[in-house]
């Protein structure tokens, strides 16, 4: 390879500062929810470390930050790598970057100088509290390495992008770092050793963000095989060598009602198809569970046992409540191809479209909440004194006020000026972790006669949110969003 000329070398690094520019324009802002979420925990963050700057945290040669100090830096982490991660797989994913390699290379670069100034403002709250600097170096590597991945693309992919080693991994790795005691062993560790896990984490993530454009030979095509095993191979991919059984069960649990509106949005956690939803959500507790389980024998050195699994279901189960509630809003959040089904589609109208949409949700969100409110309430009934009616009623109304709180993200359609997905998340995660989880305390608890006050005026407020919601989208510009 020749070096590069004076002259080329300027050009980088114009190209360079150019793409870093957009990390500080509107362009880093749009359909990145992230920004929105790491503010917060960013204030969060910052305040936690400055009340509790003058603690001392070296306890038996650990330094153990404060629970909560703890929780809300690596949810930083997340939200904020993630929106780095976010706006540039969105850039290199573009046409201009597939056409003009020079762009693609501007944009490498200052993703890592990007990454480079979140490292060093998120390193200041763990600071504060004289945490080593090295070790919080090497926690935010590791965070780094867990989100440079590419994020899915805006149709959504449901579970299959769980089943990716990368994915479980980041996942396992977010869960099991949260626990403070387990940050406590990284911010610990011996200098030397701090070093090398920094360097291997560098070298990998200056892997990850490495993107090459496909190339496809002469004469190939994407879509046309071009032997005989490839079709063998595609044909296998496509289940059609599947046994006749396993198609048959594959068919009954991909199962989609006959009622449900036709209408070809996002789901994430597959609320359309009750059974493959009911058993995502009983999968998804189990995990939690076993991951908790690990976690103490790990951390405390607890043995599991079936008494300390089933005292933990309660607590997961409201963990996956959350998010399926999270789930039913992502329509809420990816607008870009509502005009397109608008043009397509026999509803006439703006507002015949939105009330479509919205029908559509009150089915999804009704469905959900009759699956997976009762599996909360039969928990709670294996760890509480109450009788299995009335933790089935519970359970039912959790059910229903999942269906109110996921309707609280349309506020957000009332204003123009506020109609954005990172509002509607925003409103999302407030509903869901504020409100759902607080509701869900006082429906199992029998000394409160009022509680159900809560299920009824939640399905009152969502049938009314549904009704408004269209009459103020029908009267906005469409395309709401921009494309990626």
């Amino acid at each position: 390879m020749m070096p590069l000329t004076p002259q080329a070398k300027s050009q980088a690094l114009r190209d360079c500062l150019r793409a870093l520019r957009l990390y500080a324009s509107p362009v880093f802002l749009r359909q990145n929810p992230m920004v929105a979420l790491g503010t917060i925990y960013g204030v969060l963050c910052l305040s936690s470390a400055v009340l509790s700057r003058h603690g001392e945290y070296w306890r038996h040669g650990y330094y153990t930050l404060p629970p909560l100090l703890a929780a809300l830096w690596w949810v930083l982490l997340f939200s904020g790598f993630s929106a780095i991660t976010t706006h540039y797989w969105r850039q290199m994913r573009a046409l201009p970057s597939f056409l003009m390699p020079r762009m693609g290379r501007a944009e490498y670069r200052a993703v890592h100088l990007a990454a480079l100034f979140a490292v060093t403002l998120f390193s200041i709250p763990p600071l504060l509290t004289g945490a080593p600097w090295l070790n919080t170096l090497l926690l935010e590597a590791i965070a780094l390495v867990l989100w440079s991945e590419p994020l899915p693309s805006e149709r959504a992919t449901s579970f299959k992008r769980l089943l990716k080693p990368r994915t479980a991994l980041s996942m396992l790795g977010f869960f099991i770092l949260l626990v403070p005691k387990m940050q406590a062993y990284l911010f610990s560790a011996p200098a030397s050793l701090a070093l090398l896990l920094i360097a291997l984490c560098c070298g990998v993530t200056l892997l990850a963000f490495r993107h090459r454009n496909p190339e496809w030979p002469p004469g190939a095509s994407e879509h046309t095989p071009s032997s005989p095993l490839a079709r063998l191979v595609k044909q296998h991919s496509s289940g059609s060598l599947l046994p006749r059984g396993i198609k048959a069960l594959t068919r009954l649990c991909l199962w989609r009602p006959s009622w449900l509106v036709r209408l070809p949005l996002i789901d994430p956690i597959n609320t359309e198809r009750p059974i493959a939803f009911a058993l995502s959500v009983a999968t998804l507790t189990l995990v939690f569970v076993v991951l908790g389980q690990c976690i103490a024998l790990v951390s405390d050195g607890v043995r599991p046992s079936f008494a300390a699994v089933v005292s933990r279901l309660p607590i997961m189960a409201r963990q996956s409540l959350m998010l399926s509630g999270m789930g039913l809003i992502g329509w809420m959040r990816n607008r870009s191809d509502w005009p397109f089904l608008l043009t397509l589609g026999p509803y006439g109208s703006k507002q015949g479209f939105a009330r479509a949409v919205f029908r559509l949700h009150l089915q999804r969100g009704l469905q959900a909440g009759l699956i997976v409110g009762p599996l909360l309430g039969l928990t709670v009934w294996l760890n509480q004194d109450i009788s299995l009616l009335s933790a089935f009623a519970g359970g039912l109304g959790c059910g229903v006020t999942l269906l109110g709180a996921s309707c609280l993200p349309s506020l957000a359609f009332f204003i123009p000026a506020l109609n954005k997905p990172s509002v509607v998340m925003i409103i999302g995660l407030f509903a869901m972790i504020g409100l759902l989880q607080i509701s869900i305390m006082v429906l199992f608890d029998p000394t409160l006669w009022w509680r159900w006050l809560i299920p009824a005026g939640s399905l009152a407020g969502s049938f009314l949110l549904a009704y408004l919601a269209p009459l103020f989208l029908a009267r906005q510009d469409w395309p709401i969003e921009p494309p990626p």
